[in-house]
């Protein structure tokens, strides 16, 4: 009844002083009710086969940590996990029209590439004589790769009208926009398949109240055996008392 009142009743009623009737700050009450009231059946357990005192309280030799950890909410459903099949299919079809963009370019540029070096080899020819038939040749040559040009140019500014697009800007923010959506896409996959935080662990101490000596006395007279582990302690107090006798004796010898 002590419990129900300090970890419930009257945390109830200050809450609805302080904040009215808040769902949220209720369900924090009772989620820290059920954590303090497990503790206390993992404190009954443990204490099932202490010794009691004159009053029927155990008598606890050691400290005990009792997890009283608040009960946590059950998982909220997650829904379906969303798919970004549409949007990656999406960037794949716009990668493959900048691809064959791309590679218009650079065809593009071999053309240009071209045409300098022959415009250079004209020049050349030009100031030297007797070189007309081979000055006609590289201007033939030039004029050939030119119209190659304008056919190029033409082609590159066909490619996205045969997909819906005007030009190759269109594209190009076609797929930043594609890119964006792939990417809210995946932050909501993230958050789904991220798992549920852990929550802080809470512990009360609760401190011895007899001591050694007094549980000895009582096992004596009970006939109860002692554990490995207090058999050890008592070794160790021996142990630790053994140089403080021994510097009594020496001031003494002084």
């Amino acid at each position: 009844m002590m419990a129900k009142q300090s970890q419930i009743d009257e945390p109830v009623a200050e809450s609805l002083r302080e904040h009215g009737q808040n769902p949220k700050l209720f369900t924090g009450i009772l989620q820290k009710a059920v954590g303090y009231l497990r503790g206390f059946v993992e404190f009954l357990r443990e204490t099932k086969y202490c010794d009691r005192d004159p009053v029927g309280n155990p008598l606890i030799v050691h400290d005990m940590r009792i997890d009283i950890t608040p009960e946590p909410l059950p998982a909220k459903p997650k829904g379906e996990r969303s798919s970004s099949e549409k949007q990656e299919a999406e960037i794949m079809r716009l990668q493959q029209i900048l691809n064959k963009m791309k590679k218009q370019e650079q065809k593009i540029y071999a053309i240009e590439k071209a045409i300098v070096k022959l415009e250079k080899d004209l020049r050349g020819v030009e100031k030297k004589w007797f070189h007309r038939k081979e000055q006609k040749e590289l201007e033939g040559k030039i004029d050939a790769k030119k119209v190659q040009l304008e056919n190029a140019k033409a082609t590159l500014d066909l490619i996205p009208a045969q997909y819906g697009y005007q030009n190759a800007l269109e594209v190009t923010k076609a797929m930043k926009t594609a890119r964006a959506e792939l990417k809210k896409v995946q932050i909501a996959q993230t958050a789904w398949d991220a798992p549920e935080p852990e929550q802080e662990k809470m512990y009360l101490r609760i401190p011895a109240n007899v001591q050694c000596a007094e549980k000895r006395e009582t096992q004596k007279s009970t006939g109860q055996k002692r554990s490995i582990h207090e058999r050890l302690e008592e070794k160790k107090q021996i142990v630790e008392q053994q140089p403080k006798k021994k510097k009594q004796r020496n001031g003494m010898e002084l």
